[in-house]
């Protein structure tokens, strides 16, 4: 086995002590050969720079670069294949993880009553929230509300509500009340319209 080794660090080590090639050599048990080898190529055996860091009594490590063992080369087309085949298990196991996460997390949904003047004018159950998704609820001329659902950051229900109110012609905008419920409970929205009508959302929400 053949190591590569630091050639100007011996050499510059072996000049600070004022010693030759032919002392270096004697002092350590090695050739001329192998000492003129190690300072002009920087390879030598690991038994030859042990002696040699043992004279200079420096640290192996400082002396040795790497080690150069003499094997076959690696099959690049092969390393390449083994590189993508460990990206992919690990793309893979990333995106299980994310599923599994986004599968298991909460899921709100919204019971939802609209009355109007305490007449029911619907009943809509296991609404999902999806986030700033806008659900539209029509009354064929009587009423039409719009509801967007918000989680908050401190597990709150936001909601803002459109309600339109049946003219004869078209459906004009009326109010647009917001409110605040808990993510788990939920509240109701009641105003009154210029026309004396009394409309009511009443919202319930539970965690799955």
């Amino acid at each position: 086995m053949k190591v590569k080794i630091n050639s100007e660090f011996i050499k510059s080590n072996r000049l600070n002590r004022a010693w030759s090639q032919e002392q270096l050599a004697h002092l350590a048990g090695l050739s001329l050969r192998t000492i003129h080898r190690v300072e002009t190529n920087g390879t030598a055996s690991l038994e030859s720079i042990k002696a040699i860091a043992s004279v200079l009594e420096v640290p192996l490590e400082q002396v040795m670069q790497c080690i150069k063992a003499e094997e076959k080369p690696v099959n690049s087309r092969l390393l390449r294949n083994g590189v993508i085949a460990s990206l992919g298990a690990l793309l893979f196991a990333t995106l299980s993880i994310f599923v599994g996460n986004t599968a298991l997390a909460e899921q709100v949904m919204l019971d939802v009553n609209v009355s109007v003047n305490d007449e029911i004018l619907g009943e809509f159950g296991n609404i999902l929230v999806v986030e700033s998704k806008e659900e539209v609820f029509l009354f064929e001329e009587v009423a039409k509300i719009l509801l967007v659902t918000t989680i908050t950051e401190n597990d709150g229900l936001f909601v803002s509500s459109e309600i339109f109110e049946f003219d004869g012609l078209d459906y004009e905008l009326v109010s647009t009340p917001k409110a605040l419920f808990q993510k788990e409970g939920g509240g109701a929205i009641q105003i009154t319209t210029d026309n004396g009508n009394i409309f009511r959302i009443s919202i319930a929400s539970k965690i799955q």
